[in-house]
């Protein structure tokens, strides 16, 4: 299956680019850009290590979850800071040490992604359509079960990482505009729920008062219906 090969290899040559243009320019958007290649990565590394079975898609991922990881500790205050602004909060300062760390790991980064480039691009050859197709067929079930067990504030997040999964390896032999929307819109819509959650653990780091908490839980409220009703009608398609 030729596109899993042509799919992995963009992902890989992709995030070194990234990589190398955060080291010369830190820039968020860039860190963003970042840590969506890592996920599209582990996307299809997944996909090859079923496919594959002495392929070890964990240990594989293991540098491009170190990234990602370390990526998060700069993320996650740039998400806080967005909403206490958008919500007229006083904003956490950022820390500028820890971007000058992530930034002088980047070529220890680029390193260890380098030695996974050939063992990564072997195994994603010998990929067939078969394969895949079984394999999204599995994580459809799968993605069903989730929501049948429930759709919570608590459940979500693994909900949406099997939106973004599939999502991703759709594109593989899908073009965008054939991808059903469920797998973009609703994803979004949980990770707002779950960013307007990191705000709410921030505000009470801070002791706000529930009065000013209260609205935005209202609205989580609002949103877990709509995300809800959405994925209803996924189990039902």
């Amino acid at each position: 299956m030729k596109s899993v090969f042509t799919y992995t290899k963009k992902r890989l040559h992709t995030l070194r680019r990234f990589l190398r243009e955060y080291e010369a320019r830190p820039d968020l958007d860039i860190l963003h850009q970042i840590r969506v290649e890592i996920k599209k990565t582990k996307a299809v590394l997944n996909l090859i290590g079923y496919a594959r079975k002495k392929f070890d898609a964990h240990a594989v991922y293991i540098p491009f979850r170190t990234i990602h990881r370390a990526s998060g500790i700069l993320w996650e205050p740039e998400v806080i800071n967005r909403l206490m602004k958008k919500y007229s909060f006083a904003e956490v300062p950022g820390n500028k040490n820890e971007m000058e760390t992530f930034r002088q790991l980047i070529p220890d980064f680029q390193h260890s992604l380098k030695k996974q480039k050939s063992v990564v691009l072997s195994a994603a050859k010998k990929v067939q359509l078969k394969v895949y197709k079984k394999y999204m067929k599995k994580k459809q079930v799968g993605l069903r079960k989730l929501i049948r067990a429930g759709v919570r504030v608590g459940t979500v997040h693994p909900i949406r990482k099997q939106l973004k999964e599939l999502h991703y390896l759709f594109t593989l032999t899908r073009p965008n505009r054939k991808i059903d929307l469920i797998y973009t819109q609703c994803e979004k819509r949980i990770g707002q729920l779950l960013d307007q959650r990191l705000l709410i653990a921030q505000l009470r780091t801070q002791s706000a008062n529930q009065k000013i908490i209260s609205p935005i839980q209202a609205h989580m409220k609002q949103e877990l219906n709509k995300i809800r009703n959405e994925l209803r009608g996924f189990i039902k398609s």
